[in-house]
């Protein structure tokens, strides 16, 4: 089942897509992400499955 978009005037609201990643990589690496599990390292891992984006969407 996909999510669905939601969109309004001002906003649309989406499934993440893999060209998400860069930015939401950023923001999960910043001082802003204190409040939603983060800031996490950008550092390249041995383990692939040991990324924030999946992580994510395992939990989902």
């Amino acid at each position: 089942m996909q999510a669905p978009t939601l969109t309004t005037e001002r906003l649309t609201l989406r499934p993440m897509r893999a060209g998400d990643f860069p930015a939401y990589a950023a923001l999960m690496a910043s001082p802003r992400a204190v409040h939603i599990g983060g800031p996490y390292d950008t550092a390249p891992r041995q383990d692939p499955e040991d990324c924030v984006f999946r992580h994510h969407r395992r939990a989902a």
